[in-house]
């Protein structure tokens, strides 16, 4: 590319017509999130930057590009963020870049070029300018220079803004490929088309045959779009049979760009008048714009070998009752932006799925993985009702007993108490859950605790903010089904996929079921069987949603760079097999946490049904339910297995209620409350007496030596047990420090009497003599 232009250069100084410019070829490089791939690509860029280079990096958000202009600036290279005209100004945080933003959407409206139509003009031998013109931030933009241009994947998509030089390279930081598929289809109806003017515009030359012409395409297109009876995609030999060729498809996509029309608008136009003239226009250059578009596609169909269009279809529309043309079309790199690129993802695609939207050949050089921190620990928890259906997302039985095993509310009801007790075991630190959009929203209103964050599938790219996060729960996947991805591989290659036939019983459609395994850390594999679509693209595009989405999530954690000082566990519950190593597999019936976890989110879990019953009104409003909140007896030892690896202090205490109760016991979790006593004593009455053990060491922790301090001493509670049980502990004072050769401390007590007995209490007085 340099050598083009020093040669393009050269002939231009010789008045010669500027030599072919060269078809790059982009590079590529599958490597694994926190392996560093940003850093070294911001390193690589700046250095070229520095030695002359015009350089744009591309990456999904606008979020994550002025944290990139700050990494580019620690390189001493200024990368400037290309912010659209509705994105807020960074020197006018209150505004918007465009200041005139009904203007911007008339000149959008009119399909018209917003600089030149509401900006600024030459006209008649003078400049008019937009009223905004002196303190716009959009004109700051185009006046900037920057070494590097740091701009959204969509931008891409669009021809490149005059304030961009024509870059020398591209980075694109992330998938581009899910990005240039479209959202919806564009629809324009049979009769429409027929109704839509032929005449050129005002800039079109005085004798011309362009109407007439367009009108004879039109009419084979219209000859063969009701030539096709059923509904599905343009097939080639009808349109074949009614003279339409790629050659007058083309044409045909020239003469309706030159029917747009010239809507008068103006820079500075008053607001009134420049709104009524681009609705003169606007619906007719919508309609051209439209048609073009079916036009180009019809040119590159037809220009194949394909039988059936992938783009294009035609179908009834219920709504209008009338037949539409549906057009799907790829999103592309623009020419303007055409540059050798390098293409960096941690779930890179095949080049198959790159090449048709960067529009030019790309090779794939590199597949870079690392084995993650030993401090990090891994559960794939499978056998999960984590589908759409049995998560309640889609439409369920709605006849179906609620409470049954198995029903939505209550997997929901089991999946917020794993998430509330891992919550609780690694207070005050941060645990993420991530889902899909619709059950993350249903877990947020059924309350998280405080030190819980969630995101959904698809918005988690780049973030980086939960590298040092204590765990990450991910529930579930997405996986559109076979009619949602078929359409997409469609319109990557422009081709109709192979489809899954429907089921002969149920008539639906889904992927065939194949043998897979989950990796064990020891070697080993775990069966697993995971659905795939017989057509290697539109599997390929199922992967990219499915299991790259899962990748994407579970990187957020950043498993790779963990250190002792910030331990992690990572649960993942299902059953897609992913090329990551795990630590344990166990059944979701095994893993998922009894009754007594809704009792993780106040730190306190009871073994008394009576003081549950007390303590936790709403979860436990009967003897029933609260016996089965009971703590088992293996609570403990299961409490410290789900912790893997992550440093919890978890601790036995047991009490006494005043009266004839008997002594109870709880297991205190991390975010137990500080005052259990008070706690306590808030929803169980008078507390005769509390004992705390200290934290038992965790399992794998290393041995320490013993403390150097002096021995914890008998109290009185120790020594006289039937005499403290008689009456209510109002304060427990801290004995001062043991003085030498004093093997029992004294400590201060003071008493308050129960109600009058009737009889006098026995009181047993021990004495204990000091040793010399």
């Amino acid at each position: 590319m340099a050598q083009w232009k020093v040669e393009a250069e050269e002939a231009k100084e010789r008045g010669q017509d500027e030599p072919n410019k060269p078809v790059p070829t982009s590079w590529a490089a599958r490597v694994e999130t926190a392996i560093g791939k940003t850093a070294l690509a911001i390193k690589g860029a700046a250095q070229a930057a520095k030695d002359g280079a015009s350089i744009v990096y591309a990456a999904p958000m606008h979020s994550l590009l002025a944290e990139l202009a700050e990494r580019f600036a620690a390189e001493g290279v200024e990368a400037r963020v290309y912010r659209g005209y509705t994105s807020p100004d960074p020197d006018a945080p209150d505004v918007m870049m465009c200041l005139d933003i009904p203007a911007m959407q008339d000149a959008r409206d009119a399909v018209r070029p917003i600089p030149s139509t509401v900006c600024e003009r030459k006209a008649d031998g003078q400049k008019l300018y937009c009223q905004f013109h002196h303190r716009c931030g959009m004109e700051r933009q185009r006046q900037a220079k920057a070494a590097v241009w740091l701009v959204p994947h969509a931008l891409l998509f669009q021809g490149r803004p005059g304030a961009i030089p024509a870059p020398d390279a591209l980075v694109i930081d992330e998938g581009v490929t899910m990005g240039a598929l479209p959202d919806k289809p564009a629809r324009m109806s049979l009769d429409a088309i027929q109704r839509a003017p032929v005449e050129p515009n005002e800039r079109a030359p005085l004798f011309t045959n362009a109407a007439n012409d367009l009108e004879l395409a039109r009419s084979n297109l219209l000859r063969a779009l009701r030539d096709h009876h059923d509904d599905g995609p343009l097939q080639r030999e009808i349109l074949i049979r009614h003279g339409l060729t790629a050659t007058a498809a083309a044409e045909a996509y020239k003469m309706e760009w030159g029917r747009l029309r010239d809507p008068g608008i103006s820079p500075g136009m008053d607001a009134k008048a420049r709104k009524a003239c681009a609705a003169i226009v606007g619906h007719h250059n919508q309609d051209a714009k439209g048609l073009a578009g079916i036009w180009n596609e019809l040119r590159a169909f037809l220009a194949g070998h394909a039988e059936e269009s992938g783009r294009l279809s035609i179908r009834y529309d219920e709504e209008t009752e009338s037949r539409v043309v549906e057009r799907r079309s790829l999103d592309t790199v623009r020419a303007s932006w055409a540059a050798p690129a390098l293409l960096l993802d941690a779930t890179l695609p095949d080049a198959s799925l790159l090449e048709p939207v960067v529009g030019h050949r790309v090779e794939v050089k590199a597949d870079i993985t690392a084995k993650w921190s030993p401090h990090v620990k891994v559960r794939q928890i499978l056998a999960a009702p984590v589908t759409a259906r049995k998560l309640g997302i889609i439409g369920s039985d709605e006849e179906a007993d609620p409470d049954a095993a198995g029903s939505p509310k209550r997997v929901i009801t089991d999946l917020l108490r794993l998430i509330r007790l891992r919550a609780a075991l690694v207070w005050p630190r941060v645990v993420v859950v991530i889902g899909p959009m619709r059950l993350v929203e249903v877990l947020t209103d059924a309350g998280l605790p405080e030190n819980v964050e969630t995101a959904h599938f698809g918005a988690v790219a780049g973030i980086d903010r939960w590298s040092k996060a204590a765990g990450l729960i991910c529930v579930g996947r997405l996986q559109p089904g076979p009619g949602i991805v078929e359409p997409l591989a469609g319109i990557i290659t422009g081709t109709v996929p192979h489809a899954i036939p429907p089921n002969p019983k149920g008539g639906g459609r889904w992927y065939p079921r194949v043998a897979g395994a989950v990796r064990l850390a020891s070697g080993q594999g775990v069966r697993v069987e995971r659905g795939q679509h017989p057509d290697s693209m539109v599997e390929a595009l199922r992967w990219q949603i499915t299991e790259a989405g899962l990748i994407q999530a579970i990187g957020r954690l950043r498993a790779l760079r963990r250190g002792p000082a910030a331990p992690a566990f990572l649960d993942i519950i299902n059953d897609v097999p992913l090329p990551i190593s795990v630590d344990a597999t166990p059944a979701w019936d095994e893993a998922k946490p009894g009754a007594w976890a809704e009792m993780a989110v106040e730190g306190v879990l009871l073994e008394s049904a009576a003081d549950i019953m007390a303590c936790f009104p709403e979860a436990a409003p009967t003897r029933q339910a609260a016996r089965e909140m009971s703590l088992p007896t293996v609570v403990v030892t299961s409490i410290r297995d789900i912790s893997i690896d992550v440093t919890t202090s978890v601790r036995r205490a047991s009490y006494k209620r005043l009266g004839r109760f008997p002594q109870a016991s709880a297991v205190l979790l991390p975010n137990a409350p500080a005052d259990l006593k008070s706690w306590l004593s808030d929803r169980l009455g008078a507390i005769e007496w509390i004992k705390i053990e200290d934290s038992a060491p965790d399992k794998e922790a290393a041995p320490q030596p013993a403390p150097a301090s002096a021995p914890r001493w008998p109290r009185c509670a120790d020594l006289a047990p039937d005499l403290a049980a008689a009456y209510r502990l109002v304060a427990d004072v801290p004995a001062t420090a043991p003085k030498p050769l004093v093997p029992v401390i004294p400590e201060i007590i003071r008493w308050r009497p129960p109600p009058p007995l009737r009889r006098r209490p026995h009181l047993r007085v021990v004495a204990l003599e000091a040793a010399e």
